[in-house]
């Protein structure tokens, strides 16, 4: 699962540098490491994928219930 974010995190943050692609939400980058790790989940053996699927339905069920702050937050500031 680790790795499943992190190459997200990894794929969006190029995106961002390179292309200037930037996301909508931060949930994007969720969803896009959920289907990354569902696709590896294939790979797994019977009972780390049992223990997977716990998982993503937890992050799952999580982003259902999300609600997202409507304040934009950054940290750049003019001088």
């Amino acid at each position: 699962m680790f790795a499943g974010f992190s190459w997200a995190i990894w794929t969006t943050r190029n995106k961002m540098a390179i292309e200037k692609k930037i996301p909508k939400a931060p949930s994007d980058v969720i969803y896009c490491a959920i289907s990354l790790m569902q696709k590896w989940s294939l790979l797994l053996k019977e009972e780390d994928r049992e223990t997977f699927d716990w998982a993503k339905d937890a992050i799952m069920k999580w982003m259902k219930s999300f609600q997202p702050n409507t304040i934009a937050v950054s940290d750049i500031v003019e001088i």
